[in-house]
């Protein structure tokens, strides 16, 4: 006994040694987990940031660290209870509660245990020396949190009250959430010292006490909130010896949302899957090592499981699955791979060389280095380490993704960012219709009275067939005064060509206006398309930034046409959903009054010519009839442009446009250089009238645009332009030979001599805001006086408090007119929480008259997925008193709605609108309030009320279906459904699958729904004991269908009222059992989502 002492004492030295310098290898991602009571399920992360695959075994206990996975009571199932985690890859954990009767007027407390468990050595079966292991515990705070509690759960250390009595500090918690101190410090006259440096935690309803240093003012504490931030809050002593929360408060350490420990996991559940694909989308495989782990490291009965299934890997069965491959953390698309399982067990994915081919593998490289006397052909299928030296490929079950890790020598150099054009999905035959209602209804009563009512409604219609994609674009006004008009703006069909990277139009649509005017026109026309090129090597309508006084309606024509209308609130209006036109051609803004005054002013549209990366050229080819109802003849019309990078430094442009009478020649040069990049070209036109001759001119461009990185100055344009009396441009020679056609004298048109345009935005630093001008200058041969416009302004925040100041300048010097608007905004959040809501207020002034108007208002939303906003406010002007107005949009699954009132002394005023599209499809119609030119139909049978997770508040209908909008063509979008209000009786068989779509088309994807009860068995064997912890559980048809997990639960789903499960815990006869199981009439698991049951094993 005495010779046993000193071996133990050397082994417990040993042991402590040992653990100063070994470090877990799994790590759980958050310092505390949050169960919403309304939430089906919620994900954990756990990641392995070791060198050595580990086994991961997971519970949840009561409080009791003594509880083993067997004994615990916790009302909760994680599965999978135990798994395998290769290095530098991550394993979610599915967290769902059992349906137990606890409180709901308050928060309660639960610990989640992560077991890290590490492989044992090679050498461990030989017997032939001795080691020590060490298996690291987490013990993580998981919280209930039952619906509606009182408050907000980050705002609840504001509410602790704190109180000194004599030498005790006592703080109580009020608030129905538990509050984490992480430390707590006394602050005196003579400094500061630690009251409490362990950490506590204040349950909701209770108190702590804490010794108190004499002369105490001030008590420095720091929380930790839902996101695993560490906030610091001081108290000071205000009144007596209560403490109240001083003005300075809540520094976050760690903001939520930034990549560091301490990313605490939330429900929704979507927050822990982001995480997970944000990491492992990163990560490249690495092939899963053969490694042996000993069961009498797991808790409880655990022990008893043979753990050879989890020697190469997860348990998996061979098969045919249908997966989304990754490739060194690139998505190559989604298709079926055949999984094999080799001489040792191992099961991996079988592909032929065609197959890695198409993966972007360059295969003459394999064949290369491959063995001559080797038996593998180009067409064996084998699994990828048996073609190339340090390849592999990896799982994962939980996300349907196979990741394979290839050595740069073997693969094709491509570009970052590059999708495989042969991945371009042209999507489904299928049309869509999107929709713009507005109506408005005023009333003035001045000058006798006068009611107006119009109405607008822009329809965009599509049919995409085979590939071919067909379009219209038309809007339809009505004025009380003035009966109906149509108005076609578009009717074209196209097709994206990636053979030469392009789009092919036929029909009425516009010129890319890049270098030459933008020109409507009906005929073909070819064009590079910039979106087919990877992000990096690509090389804008743009936003329209005005002021309203008033409910107002503004409207947006280009070319003389009506592209947009709308309903904006009073105050500062921005527009930045333009559907795009064409790339030139200055905007008209039209905002019309709820009293009927009506301002204008255009927006300069016009882009410079844009530097390209050397190699990379942009063309369009157009040949046909120019398209213009004003003009008398519709001309005939061909243009070409063409821009090629040659170098890093330069890019040389050019083009030419004809038509009947006129001829132009464009050519130019684009020079980047530290200073910023310049563009210059020269435009000869020559233009013959029928009565005034011939006229031949030019006109010089230069464009500037630089981002000055030092100071942050952002010039992103910068440009002028002289020409020369006698030019004219395309579009001017098409009015002016059409006066000419008219016997009017075209040099009454008033052409442009020169323009100057600014855009400038300069930050000013941390706290100091953001200043913005704006600015053009023009003048004109065939009419006096010069035509400016300018805009300032500023914008900065304090602390939730956002102003901002601007100054609209117009000058109209033809007409001897000019004005300017000033304006001060401001708007500050009122209250925390889910449901935004803000108070803002503006004051406007002019130049002349001084006050001109001034308003207040309020704005927030509620709804579920906050899908209904609102805004009330009262506003004065200076000649029409005071207005109240209010608004309000609904967005449902189906149109988003809108409506607007307003009502003062000398109008009444009330809106009506509707946005939103159709898509009609094999399936039917799905109707979606969002309206975008590239879509994505997705299909999840049994799924309705799932939510997108791609867009706010989009969830799939009652028949399967939902839209997604406004996708990026040829980019990989991943889509990913949320089942946070799905029926209990339906499960997603994946969440996540993505798609590179054409532009414009209507791609489709398909999430398979398994459809069944889910049942939570309590089990126990013959003797009343619970079955082991992880034992496999496998169906009639002996596929696997979960584990056995805490206290002895099986969380199975099954479309069959009764049945039997497999339970496997070994190889031998007494280490497995049957279960036989039946769920009885009328059971209902609409509330806990689940039926729960028990049943016997034997």
């Amino acid at each position: 006994m005495k010779a046993l002492f000193p071996r133990a004492l050397l082994l417990a030295a040993s042991t402590l040694a040992f653990c100063q310098i070994a470090s877990a290898g799994v790590v759980v991602n958050g310092t505390r987990v949050i169960y919403p009571a309304q939430s089906r399920e919620v994900t954990v992360q756990v990641d392995n940031v070791g060198d050595s695959p580990a086994l991961v075994q997971a519970w949840v206990d009561s409080g009791d660290a003594d509880q083993t996975a067997d004994t615990s009571d916790a009302p909760f199932v994680l599965t999978p209870p135990i798994s395998r985690v290769e290095p530098g890859r991550s394993q979610a954990l599915r967290l769902i509660f059992s349906g137990a009767q606890l409180p709901t007027d308050h928060e309660s407390v639960f610990w989640l245990n992560v077991l890290d468990v590490p492989p044992s050595p090679e050498s461990a079966d030989s017997g032939e020396q001795n080691y020590l292991q060490v298996a690291f515990r987490s013990r993580l705070k998981l919280f209930y949190r039952p619906q509606g509690l009182k408050g907000v759960a980050n705002d609840a250390p504001a509410a602790l009250r704190w109180t000194r009595s004599g030498d005790r500090l006592r703080v109580e918690n009020p608030s129905p959430f538990h509050v984490t101190l992480a430390e707590v410090h006394a602050v005196t006259g003579s400094g500061e010292r630690p009251v409490d440096e362990q950490g506590k935690m204040v349950a909701p309803k209770q108190s702590l006490d804490f010794a108190a240093p004499a002369g105490i003012e001030q008590v420095r504490f720091i929380t930790i909130n839902d996101y695993g931030g560490r906030v610091e809050h001081t108290i000071r002593l205000v009144i007596g010896n209560r403490l109240t929360l001083s003005i300075h408060q809540a520094l976050c350490l760690l903001a939520a949302g930034v990549a560091c420990p301490g990313w605490a996991l939330a429900a929704p559940a979507n927050l822990g899957e982001q995480a997970l694909m944000a990491q492992s989308s990163a990560a490249t495989a690495r092939a899963p090592e053969q490694a042996q782990f000993n069961s009498s490291f797991l808790s409880g009965q655990a022990k008893q499981v043979d753990l050879a299934a989890f020697s190469n890997g997860n348990p998996m069965v061979a098969g045919n699955y249908r997966v989304d491959v990754y490739v060194n953390g690139a998505w190559q698309g989604r298709r079926d791979l055949q999984f094999k399982a080799d001489a040792q067990g191992r099961v991996d994915a079988c592909l032929d060389l065609a197959t890695l081919e198409e993966l972007g593998v360059d295969s003459e490289a394999i064949l290369l280095q491959q063995d001559p006397s080797a038996t593998l052909d180009k067409a064996a299928c084998a699994p990828v380490q048996q073609r190339m030296a340090n390849a592999y490929g990896a799982y994962d079950s939980g996300n349907l993704r196979y990741d394979l890790s290839i050595p740069q020598a073997f693969m094709r150099r491509e570009a970052r960012g590059y999708v495989n054009p042969a991945l371009w999905d042209r999507g489904i035959n299928a049309g869509f219709v999107g929709y713009s209602f507005n109506a408005i209804d005023s009333d003035s009563r001045t000058d006798g009275g006068n009611r107006n009512r119009s109405a607008y409604l822009g329809l965009n219609a599509g049919l995409n067939l085979g590939g071919w994609q067909f379009r219209h674009d038309s809007n339809l006004t009505w004025n009380e005064g003035d009966g109906r008009h149509w108005q076609s703006i578009a009717t074209y069909a196209q097709r994206g060509i990636p053979q030469v990277r392009g789009m092919l139009t036929l029909g009425e649509a516009y010129t890319s206006g890049e270098l030459f005017d933008s020109i409507g026109y009906r005929g073909a026309s070819l064009a590079s398309d910039d979106r087919m090129l990877p992000d990096s090597l690509r090389g804008y309508a743009p936003i329209v930034r005005g002021i309203a006084e008033t409910n107002a309606r503004v409207e947006v024509r280009q070319n003389q046409q009506l592209i947009y209308s709308a309903s904006v609130s009073p105050g500062n209006f921005v527009i930045d959903d333009l559907y795009p036109t064409g790339y030139g051609g200055d905007l008209e803004v039209s905002v019309v009054e709820a009293d009927g005054r009506r301002r204008e002013f255009k927006v300069p549209f016009g882009s410079v010519p844009q530097m390209l990366r050397a190699g990379v050229s942009r063309y369009a080819i157009t040949a046909g009839q120019v398209r213009n109802k004003q003009l008398r003849d519709e001309p005939w019309l061909m243009q070409g442009t063409y821009q090629r990078g040659i170098g890093n430094q330069l890019t040389l442009y050019g083009g030419s446009a004809l038509s009947d009478g006129y001829l132009s020649l464009l050519y130019g040069i684009g020079v980047s250089t530290p200073l910023g990049a310049f563009a210059a070209d020269v435009t000869h036109a020559r233009t013959s009238f029928d009565h005034y001759g011939n006229s031949t001119g030019a006109s010089v461009r230069l464009s500037y645009s630089n981002m000055i990185g030092e100071t942050g100055t952002n010039l992103t344009l910068a440009a002028y332009r002289y020409s020369t009396e006698g030019f004219y441009s395309l579009q001017d020679a098409l009015y002016a030979r059409d006066a000419d056609d008219r016997g009017i004298d075209p040099s009454t048109r008033g052409r442009q001599r020169s323009q100057f345009q600014l855009t400038l935005n300069q930050p000013l630093g941390r706290r100091w805001g953001a200043l913005y001008v704006t600015g053009s200058v023009r003048d004109f041969y065939d009419r006096p006086g010069t035509a400016k416009q300018y805009q300032v302004g500023y914008n900065n925040a304090w602390r939730s408090v956002n102003f901002g100041f601007s100054a609209l300048r117009t000058e109209e010097g033809a007409l001897g007119r000019s004005d300017t608007q000033y304006l001060l905004s401001m708007s500050v959040p009122l209250g925390r929480g889910t449901r935004p809501v803000s108070l803002s207020a503006d004051v406007g002034v002019r130049e002349r008259g001084g006050y001109d108007s001034s308003r207040v208002g309020i704005t927030g939303a509620a709804g579920v997925d906050n899908n209904f906003s609102y805004g009330v406010a009262l506003s004065d002007t200076r000649d029409g008193g005071t207005t109240a107005v209010g608004n309000a949009e609904y967005r449902s699954r189906y149109t988003a709605l809108n409506a607007t009132y307003g009502h003062s002394r000398d109008f009444r005023q009330a809106s009506f609108g509707a946005n939103g599209s159709l898509v009609m499809h094999s399936g039917g119609v799905t109707l979606t309030p969002q309206r975008g030119e590239t879509m994505v139909l997705v299909e999840a049978p049994g799924a309705r009320d799932a939510m997108v997770s791609n867009a706010p508040g989009l969830r799939i209908d009652g028949r399967g279906y939902a839209v997604v909008p406004y996708v990026s063509p040829y980019r990989l979008n991943t889509v990913t459904l949320d089942p946070q209000g799905m029926a209990h009786d339906v499960e997603l068989e994946s969440s996540s699958q993505s798609i590179a779509p054409f532009a414009g088309a209507i791609s489709y994807l398909r999430f398979d729904t398994r459809k069944g009860n889910a049942l939570l068995i309590q089990v126990r064997n013959a003797d009343g004991r619970t079955l082991p912890f992880g034992a496999q559980v496998k169906d009639e048809t002996g596929q696997p269908v979960g584990m056995v997990s805490q206290g002895g639960r099986l969380y199975v789903r099954s479309e069959k009222n009764q049945g039997s499960l497999q339970v496997e815990w070994g190889s031998g006869a007494d280490q497995r059992c049957t279960v036989d199981y039946q769920v009885p009439a009328g059971a209902d698991a609409s509330k806990t989502g689940f039926i729960p049951l028990e049943a016997a094993c034997r």
